[in-house]
């Protein structure tokens, strides 16, 4: 409260740092007996030192009631939309005042028209709109998105009208080292606009702009193609793991020692030896009987490894200790070349698909590459400045690209796009899914940096409160939700009309039962291919030592 019995003077009323806070109320009260002029009044109500203040009240001799006191106070918007006066009501001895004057909070509840002008950046489902220039900065017309439906509700509730554009530099914004903001939240810092559409909600940018209530809360994640079916090449070592390989293996390089080993331990003259040499005995497959004291160290280790082939083994087991380890040993390897032959045949006929990604450590110790969008959110600050291990590794490796140029690298595989879930959701829904509900892109399933979405005001802006009481109401009655629900399925219904043939497919006609093509057996040639090779390098082997030895 201010009193002067002389506001025609230019002096200071008190420093401008003490008007810098809108959520102040002033009155002046003109004790001066001589009522001041409309024109002065227009003056002192309207100067810029008050900024955008709530309230502003003076009272004033009224011109014309003896005794009585004119009210006047600024309005924002009163004027045509823009800043003026208005004449509350005049007080007098008598009848005091005829009407009840609102002189401590001002609800905001008409803007009479007044133009607002915003800041935003394209991410449906949130914000669409199309541009009217090819580059950024300028004028957008806005099309449905939830961030629209909010803006309409609020403009015919308000009674206003506003005006889209996007920031000069394109970006979401990002703290320099100077401590002020790039893309939109700069915009709002300095006060080049009334408010930004949706922005992330963070700590460092609540130093910068104040936000509304959160009316969306989003995690990010990150995209890539679907798993493709793995090489088939790689068919016939695929049924086992590279460790059951390696057991097999070393079980079979010690299967023909161990049994080479039990036929010297034997006794040759034990009942065993003689009841094998005796009349009737028939030996495995054609009948042929070897006796193992016959066989070296080497045709013993072969005639192990013939089981694994599913051929017999024609040896004349002379001990029990003999015939019980190559039983043990026969089983293991009927046992195990059954569920290979199983394995591969169910692997030839339907590919194995390659390993999904779904964690962030999943994909930092991946070979692939990743990126974020270009417009260096808050998701690009969280990278940025975090000190967690994975989010610090997967930054020295960021690349940066628009939404076509990150799309396009996820369909041809290789790339994650990481962003926000309901982004990913809608423009999948709208541009990377057919007619039949598929799509050649995967959401992963890890979601990180829960954050929430809001609008951004200059700080101490008059206006916030307003909006903050309309969120409120729209996420008490459900609209938020509802609005998203329906925003996303009018996306994928748009997306059966006009299909993006980036994921279209010519779909092939059922042909019933196929041959195995060179494509399933690929890999049953590489191995031919490998066993020619060695055989004509032992060969070569075998040919080079052999003309040594003769001619030594």
């Amino acid at each position: 409260m201010f009193a002067s019995d002389n506001w025609q003077t230019d002096n200071a009323i008190a420093p401008d740092q003490f008007f810098a806070n809108s959520r102040f109320y002033f009155l002046f009260l003109d004790v001066f007996r001589k009522r001041l002029s409309s024109r002065r009044i227009q003056e002192l109500l309207t100067s810029p030192k008050w900024k955008k203040t709530q309230r502003i009240l003076m009272l004033t001799p009224a011109s014309r009631t003896s005794g009585g006191v004119d009210m006047y106070g600024r309005c924002l918007h009163c004027a045509g939309g823009e800043l003026g006066v208005e004449h509350l009501e005049t007080w007098t001895p008598k009848r005091g005042f005829l009407k009840r004057v609102n002189v401590v909070n001002e609800l905001l509840s008409n803007f009479h028209g007044h133009v607002f002008k915003a800041v935003t950046m394209d991410f449906a489902p949130f914000i669409d709109y199309t541009r009217t220039i090819d580059g950024p900065g300028g004028v957008t017309i806005p099309k449905d998105s939830m961030d629209i439906r909010i803006l309409q509700e609020a403009a015919r509730l308000f009674n206003f009208s506003f005006i889209l554009r996007e920031p000069a530099d394109n970006q979401w914004g990002y703290l320099l080292e100077n401590g002020s903001w790039t893309g939109t939240v700069g915009t709002i810092q300095r006060s080049e606009a009334d408010f930004s559409m949706m922005l992330s909600v963070t700590w460092e940018r609540t130093y910068a702009v104040s936000f509304t209530r959160e009316y969306y809360v989003e995690p990010m994640t990150f995209v890539m193609r679907k798993p493709g079916p793995l090489p088939q090449w790689q068919a016939p070592i695929k049924p086992f793991t590279w460790e059951m390989w390696i057991y097999l293996a070393v079980v079979t390089i010690l299967s023909g020692p161990a049994l080479w080993l039990i036929f010297r331990l034997v006794p040759k003259n034990s009942p065993q030896e003689k009841s094998a040499k005796g009349p009737g005995y028939k030996g495995l497959g054609n009948g042929t009987v070897i006796q193992e004291q016959n066989l070296s160290f080497g045709d013993i280790c072969l005639y192990m490894i013939a089981p694994i082939l599913a051929q017999p083994s024609p040896l004349s087991l002379r001990s029990s200790s003999g015939r019980a380890f190559c039983g043990m040993w026969w089983f293991f390897c009927i046992l195990t070349t059954t569920l290979y032959r199983g394995s591969l045949i169910a692997r030839i006929t339907v590919p194995e698909l390659s390993p999904a990604l779904d964690t962030l450590e999943q994909l930092a110790d991946s070979s692939i590459e990743w990126g974020m969008l270009d417009t260096y959110g808050s998701g690009y600050q969280l990278f940025r400045a975090s000190t967690v291990p994975v989010y610090m590794k997967l930054f020295e490796k960021m690349h940066f690209y628009n939404e076509q140029i990150s799309m396009g690298l996820v369909l041809k595989g290789g790339y994650a796009f990481i962003s926000w879930k309901t982004f990913f959701r809608n423009l999948i829904a709208r541009d990377y899914t057919n007619r039949n509900g598929e799509t050649k892109v995967r959401i992963a399933r890890q979601e990180f940096f829960p954050g929430g979405f809001g609008w951004a005001f200059p700080k101490d802006s008059p206006y916030k409160e307003k909006f903050d009481r309309l969120f409120q109401r729209l996420r008490e009655a459900g609209l938020i939700r509802k609005w998203m629900r329906d925003l996303i399925l009018l996306s994928a219904s748009e997306s059966t009309d006009s299909l993006t043939t980036s994921v279209e497919e010519e779909e092939e006609e059922d042909k019933g039962l196929q041959a195995f093509t060179v494509y399933h057996l690929q890999g049953v040639f590489f191995l031919m291919v490998g066993g020619y090779l060695l055989a004509g390098l032992f060969l070569i082997i075998e040919i080079f030592f052999g003309k040594k030895a003769i001619h030594d």
